[in-house]
């Protein structure tokens, strides 16, 4: 995320640029401070939050959990169709349905699929929920502080520039 552009100003033609990604606020805070020392009015120059929701790695989530859960409710419909659908196509002879596969074949497939698909649903959809012994808080997620500026393009080119020359890392 080099530049972002984040708003327009249509009066003036000036546009919010993301100069540089900071992890410590008080970096950010220096490198702004610095910006104004050189010419920069502090108005053009603001200090955001950037929103980043971090993945969470697989084993510190309800992956499990979910899979096992979205398994067995799956198994159950599925068993609870394939039952079903055996028991109609066994009290229908008259029907002409020729299905040649055994009633208690439909049954283990019905579950097996719906098994397999409900897990699959119920791991996906956990992937990011934290386990609750982790200790994870949303309050506690690490934020980037995103140093901002308005201007046009060539202030952004100057400010990047300027905090280079500095030996500002962002």
């Amino acid at each position: 995320m080099d530049r972002q552009e984040i708003e327009e100003n249509p009066q003036t033609e000036l546009e919010y640029f993301v100069v540089g990604k900071f992890v410590a606020q008080k970096d950010a805070e220096m490198a702004a401070k610095f910006l104004e020392e050189v010419g920069f009015p502090i108005e053009q120059i603001r200090i955001e939050t950037l929103s980043l929701k971090h993945s969470l790695p697989l084993s510190e989530s309800e992956v499990i959990e979910g899979g096992k859960g979205g398994a067995i409710v799956g198994a159950a419909l599925g068993i609870t169709i394939g039952l079903s659908i055996s028991l109609i196509v066994e009290s229908l002879p008259d029907a002409n349905l020729s299905i040649n596969i055994p009633p208690l074949l439909i049954v283990f497939i019905g579950g097996v699929v719906g098994a397999v698909a409900l897990g699959l649903i119920g791991a996906i959809s956990s992937g990011q929920v934290p386990q609750t012994n982790t200790g994870i808080d949303e309050d506690s997620t690490p934020l980037d502080y995103g140093l901002m500026i308005t201007g046009k393009e060539e202030d952004l080119d100057r400010a990047k520039q300027i905090l280079r020359q500095q030996g500002i890392q962002f």
